[in-house]
Order: C-alpha cells, then structure tokens, then sequence
C-alpha cells in the first residue's frame, strides 16, 4: 500500500503505527472479534481527503491481499470487504472529475494544504488562489 503511487500520498507524514491499530480494530470489530474500534467515525476520519472510488478500491484490493495473506477464508474475506463497501460512501468524497485528471484532486487538495501552510511572499496569501 505504501508503494502503490495510487495511494501513497494518504500516508506521508502519518503516524503509521495508529493507521495500522485503527485498521486492526476496524476488522476485528467488523468481523465480531475481540477487539472494539477506537477510531473515529469513517466520514469525519476521512473528511477533505478528496478520495476517489479508483483509490478506495485500491486500498480495499490491498486489504484483500492482506487478508489472503494472513490465510483468512473466502467468507471471512468477503465479509470484511462487503462491510468496508457499506462506508465507500462516508470515504469516497472526491468529485467524478477526478477520475479523469492526470493528478486526483485528493493529491491536489493535499498539495494546495501544503502551500497554504507554507511562508508565502504575500502575508496570508493562497498561492493556487492568487
């Protein structure tokens, strides 16, 4: 997943201990394991990212992978993955536009944060805005 250029922008700069306990959680709370999930709720978590069905399904084909990786069964697979389809709406927010651009308007978004964030010679200023 850090290695899949569809992606890996979510993850720069992330603490990437918590992302893995929250999915962890997440899975285990899911599937009706013993762990509960602490994390907050899926479309306050994931609100501004800008994330497009293209990334959601790359990430989710990622847990899948993980998931045979770990040896778990046809059925447990398909039950974590129908449940993380039940929140593609609270995740996936980024407009159809950008899945056609070049640059998804989630990487946009974070590098537009980045400059804003960033000394500008105009005090205050947005540098995409002018």
């Amino acid at each position: 997943m850090l290695e899949d250029e569809r992606v890996t922008y979510y993850f720069e700069d992330i603490d990437m201990q918590r992302v893995r306990i929250h999915q962890a959680q997440f899975i285990s709370s899911v599937t009706g394991g013993p762990v509960g999930y602490s994390g907050g709720e899926m479309e306050t978590a994931h609100e501004g990212m800008g994330i497009t069905s293209t990334e959601f399904d790359a990430i989710a084909a990622h847990l899948n992978d993980a998931l045979v990786l770990f040896d778990v069964d046809d059925e447990g697979r398909q039950a974590v993955l129908e449940e993380i389809e039940s929140y593609r709406s609270n995740i996936v927010t980024a407009s159809e536009l950008s899945e056609r651009c070049d640059s998804p308007l989630s990487t946009m978004y974070r590098k537009h944060e980045l400059l804003k964030d960033a000394a500008c010679p105009k005090s205050g200023s947005d540098p995409l805005v002018g």
